[in-house]
């Protein structure tokens, strides 16, 4: 609804006597401040008794395309009443030719047009008839587009009134008629600012083709007709071309087609030749089929507020063809306001910039003001001389400096404008970090593309221009998703890239505003990278290398003094296994050491992390296996009640450790080959509300499976550790001073004991360094242990028995060991070794009931060697409860041969 501040609307014609648009107000100006007291009116103006009438057609359905130019062009007038009114008293002019100069208030009648032809002329009629008869001066400020002041040329013409025109452009219109003068410049140079700045002209950014759309109004049309003959002169091809009837621009379908016809072409320029409802239809079309031209620009629409509103940000840098701009530099010779002092009165009054239409009303009553001051005449022959004359041009108007050419219409030059965002108003990126971790809303900048800037012609006020104009996604990053608010992006100092990415200066990161999830330049954070770092690296290796050299440092040992009876004892076959998988478990802490400082470990990497598992699998199954068959071939010997002889071999005992190592080499491989199974090389990454890094640490994550066959891995492990548990049991009793079942209980309660402590902390560690800490202390102290319990004591008793201590007397155990390896020939030695007994004593048995002390006294003493039982002759299972000096091996066969010493002192041999 149009606000009655100073106009009252005709809507029905015709009528009898004509009304004011504006009860002329007092002419008191106090501080710039209007005095509207209407009752009080005549007494600050006692002599002001007559108006100048100018009557206006004007646009009244809020319906009409045309009803938002009509209705800006109104409130200019009544801007410009006001003023002229307050501030000037009106004007100063004879009523009629011959008579005294009096001053007189200027009002407009504005009166409902229909759009119609003839309805405007049918208003020329009408008021010219009652205005002459009633001898009241008058003439004509309109109307509001070319096809309506067509209507009016002809009866203004009869009536021999001059009429100045504020929203028509056509030359016909004016060619000829010397009483109509045009404030638009001529429709045929509208296009003219387009092709300077994207054709191939001087300083033009030369592009190669160009579409337009117009629709069915003689203005429009008429300006996209001229198109073909501008690509033409700046060698541009016309790729495509729309005439549509208004109704048209309403069918979502048919814009969205004209928008895919646009995008698979290719086009560069698109040109809007349209009115209001056009311009919306084609933008929205626009930001649903995700597409927009290089260059974009629109003929009519440019100020237009209801558009813009509707538009938003989806008109961010398309351009458009302006008329007048705020910024140029000329006072009103009537009124004395600047174009920008006008363009705020305007917006203080009806909250929006004027459009260039509103300022073409605006400079068309001051030049009406001005002609008649100037001339003191309100005769429109007098009036239109003086406005015509070159010499009396231009006249200054807050619309800018008007002249005419021969036809009556507006020489000037149009602008080219340009929806730019206003980087003036910006945050700081620290003030928008601070507040976003604060948990306070960051409210983005409302959206400033208005009014739009000049960028062409090239002057001291234009702006460079942007191009090319930015893709759906840019213009989302730069508007925060297309709202009325400037984007986040180009706010804290970032510029959007044409992906919708942010780019921002090297101090800033590009980040997602958690509340929008539009992206926004913060600052940089300095992330806590958690490496496991040099020193940690450093002991790791140091240990891994310490346990791999004992590893093969015993090997040796055990190769070379292989025939030795400890060595052959401790049967060294499954005492290198055991040091195989020593070395393999110790292995497996080189890849724990992996990380994304020291080698470039990629997410989703499994190699690293699957090896630390294989490594550590297969070494922890071979150590563990290893002693199971080698304590399970000694329970088997005496689990024999009635043989002859005894033959077991390593091979007989050594396939369960094969089994086990079988199942979990199969394991391992479904570990590793499924998708969904094996460990993968993750970095965990502690974030801020901005999805910025505060620490990153990459650690070896599980996938969908991976904890089912964790569970299958250890289960094949404990399995192997209780098989040893269980058969070092059995021969618990076999121990006296080297035998090793309490050694390697030992080794098997501290592996229970790490794996059972660490197992914890590896839940509990959630960084690299951390977790690599808790790795690498499980591998270590488990190699080590499993060395220094089963083979420490062997070194150990091999050593005093290589070299026994010179002032040391040997102990009873060792008297006895010494005395059943002797090596006899003939009838009277002990047989040592061999595949079954190959000697017999010469001395008989002692009694069974002898003191046991007494009989190895007598045999250091005598230096006889102790009696031999042949298994042969008797059962073993008659000598079981005879506990166990020592296990050993013969001296002459590199076959294992096994001997057994009683604690009687009676040397038992039985088969390798």
């Amino acid at each position: 609804m149009i606000p009655p501040l100073v106009m009252v609307l005709l809507i029905a014609v015709p009528f009898s006597t004509p009304l004011p648009l504006t009860t002329p107000v007092n002419c008191r100006v106090a501080n710039n401040l209007y005095n509207l007291d209407i009752d009080g009116s005549r007494s600050y103006c006692p002599n002001i008794n007559t108006t100048m009438q100018l009557v206006a057609p004007m646009q009244m359905s809020s319906a009409d395309g045309n009803f938002q130019i009509s209705y800006s062009q109104s409130q200019a007038l009544n801007i410009m009443l006001d003023e002229i009114n307050t501030k000037k008293c009106g004007v100063f002019a004879a009523k009629d030719e011959g008579k005294e100069k009096v001053p007189m208030f200027m009002e407009v009648l504005g009166i409902a047009d229909e759009k119609s032809r003839a309805k405007a002329a049918q208003i020329v009629s009408i008021t010219a008839e009652v205005n002459t008869n009633a001898s009241q001066p008058f003439g004509y400020v309109g109307a509001y587009s070319s096809g309506v002041a067509a209507g009016m040329i002809e009866p203004m013409l009869a009536a021999e009134k001059m009429g100045i025109y504020p929203g028509s452009s056509s030359t016909s219109i004016f060619k000829g008629n010397t009483l109509a003068f045009g404030m638009l410049i001529p429709s045929l140079t509208f296009l003219e600012p387009i092709f300077d700045v994207f054709g191939s002209g001087k300083g033009g950014l030369r592009l190669r083709n160009v579409s337009y759309i117009s629709d069915d109004r003689s203005l429009t049309e008429g300006i996209c007709n001229t198109i073909p003959g501008f690509a033409t002169v700046n060698s541009m091809d016309v790729i495509d071309n729309w005439s549509l009837p208004t109704i048209e621009f309403q069918n979502n379908n048919r814009m969205d087609g004209i928008v895919t016809t646009l995008k698979e072409s290719g086009v560069e320029l698109v040109i809007f030749c349209t009115y209001e409802e056009g311009c919306t239809a084609m933008v929205d079309s626009y930001t649903r089929g995700g597409f927009y031209p290089k260059a974009g620009a629109f003929i009519i629409c440019p100020g237009i507020q209801s558009f813009e509103d509707k538009a938003g940000s989806k008109l961010l840098d398309l351009t458009g063809v302006s008329l007048w701009e705020p910024s140029i530099p000329v006072n009103d010779a009537y009124i004395g306001w600047s174009p920008q002092e006008f363009a705020q009165e305007f917006e203080n009054q009806n909250g929006a910039p004027p459009p260039y239409q509103a300022a073409a009303a605006a400079g068309a009553m001051s030049i009406w003001a001005q002609a008649i001051n100037m001339t003191g005449s309100t005769n429109s022959t007098i009036l239109s001389r003086y406005v015509a004359d070159e010499n009396n041009q231009p006249f200054q108007t807050v619309y800018g400096n008007v002249s005419f050419d021969v036809n009556g219409q507006n020489n000037g030059k149009a602008y080219l404008v340009q929806y730019q965002i206003d980087t003036s108003a910006t945050s700081s990126p620290e003030d928008i970090s601070a507040r976003r971790l604060q948990a306070a809303p960051v409210i983005p900048t409302p959206l400033s593309v208005f009014p739009p800037k000049v960028v062409f012609p090239l002057n001291k006020n234009a702006v460079p221009v942007n191009f090319p104009a930015p893709t759906a996604l840019q213009r989302k990053c730069q508007t925060n998703g297309l709202t009325m608010a400037s984007g986040l992006c180009t706010n804290s100092g970032g510029t959007c890239l044409a992906s919708g990415a942010c780019s921002c200066p090297p101090t800033l990161d590009s980040v997602a505003d958690p509340a929008t999830g539009f992206p926004v330049c913060v600052p940089k954070l300095n992330t806590q990278y958690v490496y496991i770092g040099i020193t940690l690296r450093a002991v790791g290796y140091t240990l891994m290398g310490i346990i791999m050299t004992c590893c093969i440092a015993i090997a040796i040992w055990i190769a070379i003094f292989r025939k030795d009876r400890i060595i052959r004892a401790s049967q060294p076959l499954f005492m290198i296994i055991v040091l195989v998988g020593v070395f393999l478990y110790a292995g497996a802490i080189f890849p724990l050491t992996a990380d994304d400082e020291w080698t470039d470990v990629s997410d989703g990497n499994i190699s690293w992390c699957m090896t630390t598992i294989w490594l550590g699998a297969i070494g922890f199954v071979l150590i563990f296996a290893a002693l199971f068959s080698k304590a399970w071939r000694i329970n088997k010997i005496f689990s024999n009640s009635s043989m002859k002889r005894v033959v077991i071999r390593p091979l007989d005992v050594i396939w369960p450790m094969a089994a086990l190592g079988t199942v979990m080499v199969l394991v391992m491989l479904i570990f590793t080959l499924v998708p969904e199974c094996p460990y993968t090389w993750e970095t965990a990454v502690e974030l801020n509300a901005f999805g910025q890094m505060i620490s990153s640490s990459g650690r070896c994550e599980p996938l969908e499976y991976s904890t089912a066959m964790d569970g299958a891995v250890a289960g094949v492990e404990l399995i192997a550790l209780g098989l040893c548990c269980w058969q070092f049991y059995k021969c618990r009793n076999v121990s006296v001073d080297y035998s090793e079942s309490k050694w390697i209980s030992y080794a098997v309660l501290s592996t229970l004991q790490v794996i059972a402590i660490a197992l914890p902390f590896q839940f509990m560690a959630l960084t690299t360094d951390s977790m690599f800490l808790v790795q690498l202390i499980k591998f270590s102290i488990i190699c080590i242990a499993v060395l220094i319990f089963v083979f420490a004591p062997k070194i150990y008793y091999w050593k005093r028995e290589k070299w026994p201590p010179a002032a040391t007397p040997q102990t009873e155990s060792q008297r006895i060991r010494s005395a059943a390896n002797a090596r006899v020939s003939g009838r009277g030695g002990v047989v040592s070794g061999g595949r079954g007994v190959r000697g017999s004593t010469n001395n008989t048995t002692r009694s069974s009931n002898e003191n046991t002390y007494g009989a190895r006294a007598r045999i250091a003493e005598s230096g006889s060697r102790p009696n031999i039982m042949h298994l042969g002759k008797s059962s073993l299972s008659e000598h079981r409860d005879r506990p166990v000096v020592a296990v050993g091996g013969g001296a002459d066969d590199d076959e294992e041969d096994i001997q057994i010493i009683d604690n009687t002192g009676n040397v038992i041999f039985y088969g390798d």
